[in-house]
C-alpha cells in the first residue's frame, strides 16, 4: 500500500509518496507557487 501526502501552502506545494510502513518517502517533491496567480498559481 503507498500513501500520498500532499501539503498546499502559501508559498509551496509538496508532495510526498511513502510505502506507509514507516520507511521513508519512495518519492518527494516540492514547487514554488505564485501567488499572485490565484488558484491558477497552483494548478500550473
Amino acid at each position: 500500500m503507498s500513501i500520498l501526502g500532499i501539503e498546499v501552502g502559501g508559498t509551496k506545494l509538496q508532495l510526498g509518496i511513502g510505502a506507509g510502513d514507516g520507511s521513508g518517502f519512495v518519492a518527494f517533491e516540492r514547487r514554488d507557487i505564485d501567488i499572485a496567480k490565484g488558484a491558477a498559481g497552483i494548478l500550473t
